[in-house]
């Protein structure tokens, strides 16, 4: 992918984010792994859901979770999966 192709995204800290319906992956399709954040619960504020039960997974490319966990608040889930990310990919 191109730095072009790229800025087709929506990113959170430099790295794409794509929403399909419920779930947000995080991460770049052809490195090693992908973050997947499930959106299990959400509050609604007058015409605005926020979300506050989500659900964080690394898969690899053969879709196995190599780590998971949950959060309540989606900027913590964001960070929790940047940093699971940059940790397994220098180790590649």
């Amino acid at each position: 992918m191109n730095k072009q192709e790229i800025e087709k995204f929506l990113t959170y800290n430099g790295i794409p984010l794509v929403r399909v319906d419920n779930i947000i992956y995080y991460g770049k399709i052809n490195q090693k792994c992908i973050a997947k954040i499930e959106i299990k619960n959400f509050e609604e504020n007058k015409d605005l859901k926020i979300s506050n039960e989500l659900e964080i997974q690394i898969l690899d490319h053969r879709d196995r979770v190599l780590k998971s966990s949950e959060k309540n608040n989606l900027y913590l889930a964001l960070d929790l999966a940047k940093i699971w990310l940059e940790r397994i990919l220098e180790g590649s």
